[in-house]
Parts: C-alpha cells; sequence; structure tokens
C-alpha cells in the first residue's frame, strides 16, 4: 500500500521531469535543426538494421538447413561414385575374362598339340620292325 502510495506521488514529479525533458527536445530541435534529420535518420537506420538483422537470422536459417541437407546428401553422392567405380571395375573385369577364356582356349589347344606330338614322338621311338631289317641289310 505504501508503495502504491509512493508511485503515486512520484508520477506527477516524473511528469513534470518527462514534460521538461521534451521541452528540452524540442528547443534542440529547433536551435539545430540537423539534429532533426539526424535523429530521422537513427529511427531509419535501426529499422533497416532491424530488417537486416532479421535477414541475416533467416539465412542462417536457411544456411543451417542447406548443411543438413548437404549432410543427407553426401551418403547418396559417395554411393554413386563407388557405383560408377564398380561400374568401371565391372566392364574390367569382363575384358578380364574375355581374355581369361581366350588363353584357356589357346591352352587347350596347344596341350592338345603337346599330346598329340608326345604321342608322335612315343610312336616314333618305338622299334620299327621293317626299319630294323633294312638296317641290317644296309649294314
Amino acid at each position: 500500500m505504501l508503495f502504491k502510495m509512493g508511485a503515486a506521488w512520484c508520477s506527477p514529479y516524473l511528469e513534470k521531469q518527462n514534460a521538461e525533458l521534451k521541452s528540452q527536445l524540442a528547443e534542440a530541435l529547433q536551435q539545430n535543426p540537423e539534429l532533426e534529420k539526424l535523429r530521422e535518420e537513427h529511427v531509419n537506420l535501426t529499422a533497416r538494421l532491424q530488417a537486416a538483422s532479421e535477414q541475416v537470422g533467416t539465412l542462417q536459417s536457411q544456411l543451417a538447413e542447406m548443411e543438413k541437407l548437404r549432410e543427407k546428401l553426401q551418403a547418396p553422392t559417395e554411393e554413386a561414385k563407388q557405383a560408377e567405380t564398380l561400374k568401371a571395375n565391372l566392364v574390367e573385369m569382363e575384358k578380364l575374362r574375355e581374355e581369361r577364356t581366350n588363353l584357356d582356349s589357346r591352352l587347350r589347344a596347344s596341350t592338345e598339340q603337346v599330346k598329340t606330338l608326345e604321342t608322335q614322338l612315343a610312336e616314333a621311338l618305338q622299334p620299327n620292325p621293317e626299319l630294323e631289317k633294312l638296317r641290317k641289310a644296309v649294314f
């Protein structure tokens, strides 16, 4: 209760002080018109600063969202790169498979040829009774 009375008692004093300050401001503005321009410019710049601050806040939020999206896209991007690498490896593996098949085929043919030559050599090394007769007849 005492507080309310004190506030009521101070109120006329504050009103008087407020009126004096307004009067001093009006007098200062009349004495210096440049001051009013500066005050208006200050108000204008403050409003622009507030708008710019809000825009910066919005841009920071958008940047944070973009970072989240970039992080989400990083894994699929890595997977796509790995898929491209695997695809290139598959092409190389297919070439190597074809080369191996070709070499296997050539090896089989060479092996058959060696077997044939071994058989022919074994047959050639077998004693030939008619040739033996001719040798004995000549020597």
